[in-house]
């Protein structure tokens, strides 16, 4: 669907990539899949939602019987692409984002969650390490960039987009590639966000990388 709009600019697409950002979790004795919204996303990482049994992660899952446990979210020691990705969706959409996230977009974002000892932070670099850090403890709940961990065995969160239940796939994923129109640029190589897009079947945060050949 974009090749007629990159001919417009004289440049022949050779591989357009869309890369949605999973949320991996391990939350024992739940049976069904957890369900996020954007706007409780942002409450965990500002440190205002803490708890599973939360009333708003409650109001978004009436099915599951969600646990009085504390919600340890695994950050990062570097900052990712993911992190850059996930703040900038949520600087969208979070009211008061940008006051107490500092700075609320960019490569240096740093989550107020991170000052909670419900935090664990560790490494993408090993993928492995990283996401079994993420599952050897009871209520983690952290984010990648799915090629990161494709190869590995995870649960991940669904989304639920005013009440609209998606998850993060292949189809939801061309789903936001549809919904943006690319922003040229010299090179021809570039990437960019795909995030909060307006079909609400949608995977909500994504980024994309296109390379191109210009004639």
């Amino acid at each position: 669907y974009l090749v007629p709009t990159l001919r417009t600019y004289g440049i022949t697409p050779i591989a357009f990539a869309g890369v949605p950002v999973v949320f991996p979790y391990r939350l024992d004795g739940v049976n069904g899949q957890v369900a996020l919204s954007m706007q409780v996303l942002g409450a965990i990482l500002l440190g205002d939602v803490t708890n599973w049994n939360d009333s708003a992660l409650a109001l978004l899952n009436p099915t599951l019987s969600l646990p009085n446990k504390p919600i340890r979210v695994v950050l990062y020691s570097s900052q990712t692409v993911a992190t850059q990705l996930v703040s900038l969706a949520l600087s969208q959409v979070v009211d008061g984002w940008s006051d107490r996230v500092s700075p609320a977009t960019g490569i240096n974002v740093r989550f107020p969650v991170r000052s909670s000892n419900q935090t664990i932070v560790g490494s993408i670099i090993d993928k492995r390490a990283w996401l079994t850090l993420l599952q050897s403890v009871d209520g983690t709940l952290g984010y990648a960039q799915y090629p990161d961990i494709r190869s590995f065995d995870y649960t991940d969160c669904a989304f639920n987009r005013n009440g609209v239940i998606v998850t993060a796939s292949t189809d939801t994923t061309t789903l936001a590639m549809q919904s943006f129109e690319p922003k040229i640029k010299a090179s021809i190589i570039w990437s960019g966000a795909l995030v909060n897009a307006l079909d609400l079947n949608a995977w909500p945060v994504c980024g994309f990388v296109q390379s191109g050949l210009s004639l």
